[in-house]
């Protein structure tokens, strides 16, 4: 993945990596942050972080330069954000939902939200890693 987005002229930095060790029995874990800057998706540029997780990508999270642009551009992919207001362009971001979820297909969730710096993101998360993440933490550490 890091090569593909430098050779797309993309420049990357990595954001957190960590390996931890459980019971020798357990299963591995590691998860590995990066960041790509400038990312273009559905013509809308934009920061890209990709969280992996046992070197499986389990999130996706892109956080457009053109809020409204980027979620016209998904309506036009068919991608509809339930509790989204119809019209965003008319909407305040603070008055968005901090978080809004859909799903597309068995495995994936999306959602809108804001992070803590009230930068407003859409993000693709593997429901099933997500929950082998969690049932690691939550087992092991």
């Amino acid at each position: 993945m890091k090569r593909q987005l430098e050779s797309a002229g993309l420049a990357w930095e990595t954001v957190e990596e960590k390996v931890r060790s459980g019971p020798p029995d357990a299963p591995k874990f590691e998860k590995l942050i990066f960041r790509a800057k400038g990312y273009s998706h559905l013509g809308k540029r934009g920061d890209l972080l990709l969280w992996f997780h046992t070197g499986r990508l389990m999130e996706t999270i892109f956080y457009p330069e053109d809020v409204d642009g980027y979620l016209r551009a998904l309506k036009a992919e068919g991608l509809a954000i339930p509790n989204m207001p119809a019209d965003h362009v008319a909407v305040e971001i603070a008055a968005m939902p901090s978080t809004a979820n859909a799903s597309t297909g068995d495995h994936t969730r999306v959602r809108l939200g804001r992070d803590t710096e009230q930068r407003v993101y859409v993000a693709w998360t593997d429901r099933r890693l997500q929950r082998e993440y969690l049932d690691w933490i939550n087992a092991f550490a």
